[in-house]
């Protein structure tokens, strides 16, 4: 949704000095476009291997996880040269499942399975009523360095997987809206000193790019995974520099939130350290999904699905009456106060 930012100031302030909060919604409701009807919400998830994923599907205990999820769509782009990762018909419509998984290095699993089919589960329970969609272009072992740059391989195809997916989107009559991008990568950057020292600069301008390329400069959800301190013997400093970058953006960005992956009772990986098991990918997932829909409910603060005008006066009496709401917390710094109007401000 966009909507005049200056008028919407003057409104904020006016409702902080005057508490009119009614009248000023009324005189000012004409300048928004209030409805919009979404009918696929997309959802993008790209990175490297850990992304791919190296998840058995056998070894799947909860079938809501295990089968078919009718209510999230899927498409991939099959990324790795073995037939093995190619369990879910590639560059099709298709229902989000186990399927698309990395299925290259060492013990290959007949069927193998990323971060998605949790991410999907998640937005889908969270979010009811929602026509969920991810579209998966991940590639093992790529840098954001290189591969992801502005002219990167890895990135413009991860652009024209999106341009198919939505082209078929629309051949079948529906409106897509893209929603929000998770990120799982680092481990190849981790590897390269130089690299590393460049992470929160690259990161910082993938994103920017994805916001411009994909969402017409919105600033919208990006979830990113953090490196975990479980996948190398020993932290170098490449390890350290890239984990820093992840950690600095998303602490500067309000839109952006971090998930860490040092818990290793939750984030367990295969023998090889550097790639998390089923297990590990699953709640991986879950909290990747769960960080989604904390974003996406950012600023909703009357509950009622979606963030506009009649989230004001709300916002506005928590700020005044020193009442603490967690959407209404924009920067989550763990206060509601003037330090959240401008970041309210942004999700308009």
């Amino acid at each position: 949704m966009l909507v005049p930012k200056i008028p919407l100031v003057l409104a904020i302030g006016s409702m902080y000095r005057s508490k009119c909060a009614l009248s000023i919604l009324v005189l000012l409701i004409g300048c928004w476009d209030l409805a919009i009807a979404d009918d696929v919400h997309i959802y993008l998830l790209g990175g490297q291997s850990n992304g791919t994923g190296r998840g058995d599907a056998a070894e799947i205990q909860d079938d809501t996880l295990s089968q078919p999820q009718r209510d999230a769509k899927f498409w991939y782009r099959k990324t790795q040269n073995s037939a093995t990762n190619n369990a879910l018909p590639e560059n099709e419509l298709i229902d989000l499942a186990p399927g698309s998984g990395h299925g290259v290095v060492g013990v290959v699993m007949p069927v193998e399975f990323g971060p998605e089919i949790s991410i999907g589960r998640e937005l889908a329970d969270s979010l009811p009523g929602q026509n969920i969609m991810l579209i998966k272009g991940t590639r093992a072992g790529s840098n954001l360095h290189t591969h992801w740059a502005q002219d990167g391989l890895h990135y413009n195809n991860f652009l024209q997987t999106i341009g198919e997916a939505i082209a078929q989107i629309q051949a079948n009559g529906d409106q897509p809206v893209f929603k929000g991008m998770f990120w799982v990568q680092g481990e190849a950057d981790a590897n390269d000193l130089d690299n590393a020292l460049d992470y929160e600069a690259n990161l910082t301008d993938l994103i920017r790019r994805v916001r411009d390329d994909l969402f017409d400069g919105r600033n919208a959800p990006f979830v990113l995974s953090q490196i975990s301190d479980n996948q190398y013997a020993s932290l170098g400093s490449g390890q350290l520099a890239v984990r820093a970058g992840q950690a600095s953006v998303a602490a500067t960005d309000a839109r952006t939130i971090m998930v860490a992956t040092d818990d290793d009772e939750l984030f367990t990986t295969r023998a090889d350290i550097i790639h998390f098991d089923g297990d590990g990918l699953i709640n991986l997932g879950r909290m990747m999904g769960q960080a989604m829909v904390n974003l996406e409910t950012l600023g909703d603060v009357n509950c009622d699905g979606v963030v506009n005008l009649l989230d004001v006066e709300p916002f506005i009496n928590l700020i005044t009456s020193g009442q603490y709401g967690v959407k209404a917390d924009i920067n989550q710094d763990g206060t509601v106060d003037l330090l959240d109007v401008a970041p309210f401000i942004e999700l308009f």
